[in-house]
């Protein structure tokens, strides 16, 4: 067996990755706009645009719920959590999906509930089937067994580039 087997299943927002496209498009307009009427704030706005987009990217295009035989691995804005099968104690969320473990509580960004999108319907939303896709991997604690440790890895050049471009800009401004 791989240790890292291919999902079972992948939940991502399409609407999300619409949005970051068409924050790239206002993007690009603004650049070309700038760069006809003044070349010289070029390079301030390029850094503010790159952090529009960073930002962009980081908020609806990464989050995705990956769900698998042996684990479920949630990517989010700034960390990506693995939850292994024997680590997942309970699913839950009206305003958005969370998968309860050992270690605590993890949220998915990629599920927002039903409630969160506003659907007085009653219809599913993606936090309902998220938990629909996890309910067959919650199980008890093993008596004998240790849980399998959760693991986090925090997206560095993430947090850099969402911190370090607008100080990038401020500083190309007071240059200017």
């Amino acid at each position: 067996m791989s240790d890292d087997p291919a999902p079972v299943h992948v939940a991502r927002s399409a609407y999300g990755r619409a949005l970051v496209v068409a924050v790239v498009l206002v993007v690009l307009v603004a650049l070309v706009a700038v760069a006809a009427d003044d070349p010289g704030g070029l390079r301030v706005a390029s850094a503010w645009a790159a952090w529009a987009v960073l930002a962009a990217w980081a908020l609806f295009w990464r989050p995705a719920l990956e769900v698998g035989d042996e684990r479920v691995v949630v990517r989010n804005v700034l960390a990506t959590v693995v939850v292994p099968r024997g680590a997942l104690r309970a699913v839950r969320g009206r305003w958005g999906l969370e998968l309860v473990t050992d270690g605590g509580v993890v949220p998915v960004w990629a599920a927002p509930g039903s409630a969160a999108l506003g659907s007085a319907s009653g219809r599913r939303g993606p936090a309902d089937e998220g938990a629909a896709l996890l309910d067959p991997l919650v199980g008890p604690p093993a008596a004998d067994v240790a849980a399998p440790p959760v693991t986090r890895r925090v997206h560095t050049a993430t947090v850099v580039g969402l911190v370090g471009l607008p100080v990038l800009a401020v500083l190309l401004g007071a240059t200017a």
